[in-house]
């Protein structure tokens, strides 16, 4: 990992928020960023690996189609969200 990314990370960990992360394909190399720098698990509380659409039906409960994908990815984000609310480990 290079260096910047080390300490932007670093910081990222230092700091209170914690999320719950979803993702798919490449997102897996910012998660394991994240495992690869001390501190994650005060950042990270849950991650979902969304790869293939029928993954990915269940966060959103809605069938998914090519189209729209990036309003669907929006809407796994808020659910993300949601769901870390749902820990009462994130405000």
């Amino acid at each position: 990992m290079e260096e910047h990314l080390h300490v932007l990370i670093g910081r990222i960990h230092a700091v209170p928020p914690r999320i719950v992360y979803a993702f798919a394909g490449a997102g897996s190399l910012a998660l394991w960023w994240l495992h690869g720098v001390a501190g994650s698990s005060r950042t990270l509380l849950e991650a979902i690996d969304c790869y293939a659409p029928r993954s990915l039906e269940p966060l959103l409960g809605t069938p998914i189609t090519r189209t729209g994908m990036g309003y669907r990815w929006s809407s796994a984000s808020i659910l993300a969200s949601r769901r870390g609310r749902s820990t009462g480990l994130v405000s």
